[in-house]
């Protein structure tokens, strides 16, 4: 059975060990920089968004599968701080990132968020329109795809419903 490894990085204190906690709360490993989740084949890596820890984060960023960058869009510098933390992988091809709002209400920061996945060929999800479940079920459909050379266009007709 293959593995996937999914990173959650980003800011502190915007909610990403809360939102682990949704899908399994037996963590395996809680670490000062890293808490480790094991769910199914895939194992979560729940990353400290402290600035002082990232140094030992940059392994696990390089390591993904797929990159989770959490922010809250009430919170601007969760969003603003992207960007460095996605600086940190050395190289991005053969990597899904998304961008996960982690707030669970409309502001004008995810309209801005949404355009730059847009932009920037990255994905983008708002938990107060997608449940915790079904997040993962679309991750689990874009790395079974992922093998497809058509991956993002079956992918995207899988979740639109086509």
């Amino acid at each position: 059975m293959t593995k996937y490894y999914l990173v959650l990085g980003g800011y502190c204190k915007v909610g990403k060990t809360t939102f682990l906690k949704k899908i399994k709360n037996d963590f395996l490993d809680e670490g000062i920089h890293v808490n480790v989740v094991k769910w199914n084949n895939f194992i979560f890596y729940d990353l400290n968004g402290d600035l002082k820890y990232r140094n030992y984060i940059k392994k696990y960023l390089n390591d993904g599968n797929i990159i989770i960058m959490c922010y809250r869009s009430d919170i601007e510098i969760s969003f603003n701080s992207i960007s460095s933390w996605l600086e940190e992988i050395k190289d991005k091809k053969g990597k899904k990132i998304i961008l996960l709002d982690l707030y669970n209400k409309r502001t004008e920061l995810r309209d801005e968020a949404s355009f730059y996945c847009l932009n920037n060929g990255y994905f983008h999800y708002d938990l107060d329109i997608i449940s915790e479940k079904e997040f993962l079920e679309n991750v689990i459909s874009m790395l079974e795809l992922n093998n497809n050379s058509n991956w993002w266009s079956d992918w995207w007709k899988k979740i639109c419903c086509f």
